[in-house]
């Protein structure tokens, strides 16, 4: 009998959230994850493709072709038209056969201004499993101590880095490891190309970028300049079109001279069809995403970080990496210094050992239920 498992996730076609969920459900390919999120945007179109994955929406339109017009005679019975009763009881008993729950992801648990925390409820499909996460920034204790108590109901939580760690040490059922992406299988390269990869984000409605978005924008553009005067080909990555990746390099790319311009390349992450075309021929990373530096060790390209948040930080720190610089000092950054830094590989072997304990405790779990 197959068994099924709620998943939650951040799926709005992002790069990096993509690659956790794709490495889950390859994982795992026994387990049915429901997408348990109605009304989502995206709602994980990008994993159509995985008979293992199944969008709570696309259930629903399925079920109407087959059900709908007995559902519309009761709805009409019972004087609840488009409430849809048998079909939500049609949910429920769905959700009663979720053996668990997986939330996976990176900046799950970050603290924004005048923006709702997390639901709880929604989440507590017990038990519950949290893969791959960082927590915070945050600002206020309630906040984390409102964390505390709900990890401390969770059967497992696994952060991402060390210091996400240490703020919850003391329960027994959190653990840290290196990020998921780490499981991703990626052949060694060898850096023969003239590409650099410049991942960026987009400062509006980043409430930390305030202040610091010229900068950031006039470092890109003149990096553009200064990798293709010496005779590199600069490629403005968008890891996120749904949250503003495209429309930054639009602003980047009208900074730059037609001379420039016709000496860069932009690329637009949809699916992870194409990631081994963009990095095989890359010789350097200039990373502001987050992912982009974790795909970066992974390829074996040396690369320069914008540590645009403390997440980026965290796992830098843990890393023991020196190549990065945080937004404030982009003013008085030059960008040839960065294309001329030592660009030694690397070695994350260890990170790739280490990095299937991120599930650990769902491994331990399911071979339980097998049992």
């Amino acid at each position: 009998m197959r068994k099924y498992i709620k998943l939650s996730a951040y799926l709005n076609q992002n790069l990096g959230d993509d690659l956790m969920v794709e490495i889950l459900l390859k994982r795992y390919p026994d387990i049915i994850f429901f997408y348990d999120e109605p009304h989502h945007p995206c709602g994980g179109s990008t994993f159509t493709q995985y008979p293992n994955f199944f969008n709570i929406e696309k259930l629903y339109m399925k079920w109407q072709r087959k059900w709908g017009a007995i559902n519309h005679f009761f709805n009409m019975i019972t004087l609840s038209y488009k409430r849809d009763l048998l079909y939500k009881l049609f949910l429920r008993c769905l959700r009663k056969q979720y053996i668990a729950s997986v939330y996976i992801g990176g900046s799950l648990f970050q603290q924004h201004v005048n923006a709702p925390e997390h639901d709880f409820e929604k989440l507590r499909y017990r038990p519950l499993f949290i893969i791959g996460a960082n927590f915070g920034p945050y600002t206020d204790e309630e906040f984390y101590q409102s964390y505390c108590a709900f990890f401390r109901e969770c059967k497992s939580v696994c952060f991402r880095d060390q210091k996400s760690y240490s703020l919850f040490s003391e329960l027994n059922n959190v653990r840290w490891a290196p990020d998921v992406v780490f499981n991703l299988p990626v052949a060694s390269q060898k850096r023969h190309g003239k590409r650099i990869i410049i991942s960026l984000i987009n400062p509006d409605n980043r409430s930390y970028m305030e202040g610091c978005a010229l900068s950031y924008e006039n470092f890109l553009g003149n990096f553009c300049t200064v990798a293709s005067n010496k005779g590199y080909t600069p490629v403005l990555t968008s890891f996120c079109c749904n949250e503003g990746d495209e429309a930054e390099i639009v602003r980047i790319w009208e900074r730059l001279s037609p001379a420039v311009q016709s000496r860069t390349e932009r690329f637009a992450y949809h699916t992870p069809d194409n990631l081994d075309a963009l990095f095989s021929g890359a010789c350097f990373v200039l990373a502001t995403r987050f992912h982009a530096m974790i795909l970066a060790l992974l390829y074996e390209l040396p690369f320069f970080s914008i540590a645009y948040n403390e997440k980026c930080t965290n796992v830098l720190n843990d890393l023991h990496i020196k190549s990065w610089c945080s937004l404030d000092m982009l003013s008085s950054l030059d960008a040839e210094t960065v294309l001329e830094m030592d660009r030694r590989v690397i070695d994350i072997n260890s990170c790739i050992a280490s990095a299937p304990k991120q599930f650990e405790d769902l491994d331990r779990f399911l071979n339980r239920q097998k049992s």
